[in-house]
């Protein structure tokens, strides 16, 4: 099975050896993983290849730099499905699952969804919270599963988007 997956830049931490085990193991079974990210991650196996999206605006991670991820990733996810033929996405969060919405609606790949943690509890910004409640519910609508960190994160999920 060829699959993409979409995470924006290495991060030292528990989420990113998770997220790096998962990519191991899919390469080590023997399926082809893209991933699409700003940068290269510290992952390697002959089955796992890296899309980067490069930009002067990459290097600061200011607005300008999320607009163009957010835009980029899009487009760019959907010629990195078309050209290998991707078979599946699998991303560790809704956001990253969003960014790949034209794949999985126009060329209907499937998504499944790994959620570690509340992305609401992260910041009392209202505008930002209500930005990523519509990103979430869009990425949490077009996953075909969803997989949860623990039960009280789903009940959270469950409670706040009627899944």
């Amino acid at each position: 099975m060829t699959i993409l997956s979409l995470f924006y830049m290495h991060k030292e931490g528990g989420f990113t050896r998770r997220l790096y085990s998962v990519y191991k193991a899919l390469a080590k079974e023997g399926h082809n993983l893209y991933y699409l990210s700003s940068e290269e991650l510290p992952v390697t196996h002959t089955h796992i290849r890296p899309c980067l999206l490069s930009s002067p605006l990459l290097k600061k991670k200011n607005s300008s730099f999320w607009l163009y991820f957010i835009i980029g990733s899009l487009l760019k996810s959907f010629t990195i499905t078309r050209k290998h033929h991707i078979q599946a996405i699998i991303n560790f969060g809704p956001f990253y699952t969003f960014l790949c919405l034209l794949p999985i609606k126009l060329r209907r790949v499937p998504a499944i969804t790994f959620i570690r943690a509340d992305n609401m509890k992260h910041s009392r910004n209202t505008m930002r919270n209500i930005f990523f409640y519509g990103i979430e519910w869009v990425g949490i609508t077009i996953s075909e599963r969803i997989i949860f960190n623990s039960e009280t994160l789903r009940e959270i999920y469950r409670k706040r988007y009627h899944i």
